[in-house]
Order: structure tokens, then sequence, then C-alpha cells
């Protein structure tokens, strides 16, 4: 999230990251992670926070091709082509991980209400 700011995230014309569904996608693995029974490696994870960080990712990896973000966005080159460039490697392996699922919508994440 502070890199989204630092590198001016809001005035990106690539697909800007969505702030409120990061920070769901980054608490929800959090809890997951702890909610986690001690020897397990298995992580359950909801359905929801696999979308969110998907979703998440893939705006990062949009912006990190078009050059949009960078490890240190200062405008002078002193090496983070390379550095940016793993990191993206990184980004697309992660998402091999990931089913290829839409982010949810924001009425699909409003709680039910009656009647």
């Amino acid at each position: 999230m502070l890199y989204a700011s630092v590198n001016g995230d809001g005035a990106a014309e690539v697909p800007q990251l969505d702030g409120r569904h990061a920070a769901e996608a980054i608490s929800g693995l959090g809890l997951a992670l702890h909610a986690r029974p001690p020897g397990d490696d298995l992580v359950v994870v909801d359905a929801k926070v696999v979308a969110w960080t998907r979703a998440t990712l893939e705006a990062f990896c949009e912006q990190l091709r078009a050059g949009v973000w960078s490890s240190c966005p200062c405008g002078e080159l002193h090496g983070q082509v390379e550095t940016d460039l793993a990191v993206l490697r990184a980004v697309r392996s992660d998402l091999l991980l990931l089913p290829a699922w839409s982010a949810p919508t924001e009425a699909s994440t409003r709680p039910a209400t009656n009647g």
C-alpha cells in the first residue's frame, strides 16, 4: 500500500490497485496463516481472499510491465530495473498458484440483509 502511494498509483493509466481489496487480501491471508493448526502444511483461504489477492497481483504485474511501478521511484537509474524485472518474474510465478477467478464485486462483499 505504501509503494502504491509512493509510485503514484492513483495517476496510473494501467489498472490501479484497489486499496480495499489489497488490504482485505493481506488481512485474509494473514488470518488464514495465523489460524493454521501447528504442524499443518495446509492453509485454508476464503475464495474472496484468493480473488482479491489475484486481482491485486494482476494489477501490480501490469504496473510493473508498463514501468509505472519501480522498487525505487526516484526517477534516476541505479539498478532498480533488474530488481523490478525480478519482482515481475516472482509475481508472475505467484499468479500461477492462484486460480483464475475474477475479483468479487462490491455487491458480493456486502453482508446479506433480510427482507
